[in-house]
């Protein structure tokens, strides 16, 4: 996740936690209570929850995948445990599988011993 996305969604976590009024969040996300939501997600996309990932600033992260399609969908779910809204939506869900190496450590160059400046 890009760190932009991340910034994205702490933002929306703090507004939910802090009582951004409904009507203000539908105008800026999808939202509903928690298991119509996901009935709709399993009825109209075949998607099942995934996982879930409790924040240490505020609301848990649900997501639910489609493994034959790949569609998937992010929730964050309100403080009150039922309320949950749409923060994300797509297709092409994989595992990741790319193996990375560590990064080389930046090491400055050796300098090559001077006399300290003086003319021989």
């Amino acid at each position: 996740m890009s760190m932009k996305n991340f910034l994205l969604w702490l933002t929306f976590f703090v507004l939910v936690m802090t009582g951004v009024s409904a009507a203000d969040a539908q105008t800026q996300r999808k939202c509903g209570a928690l298991a119509p939501t996901l009935d709709m997600l399993k009825k109209e996309h075949g998607e099942t929850p995934l996982y879930n990932a409790k924040s240490k600033h505020g609301p848990a992260i649900i997501m639910t995948l489609n493994p034959k399609t790949g569609t998937y969908s992010v929730l964050g779910l309100g403080a009150d445990g039922v309320r949950v809204c749409m923060l994300d939506e797509g297709g092409s869900f994989k595992p990741w599988t790319e193996r990375r190496k560590p990064a080389e450590p930046k090491v400055a160059p050796k300098l090559k011993p001077t006399d300290g400046g003086r003319e021989s």
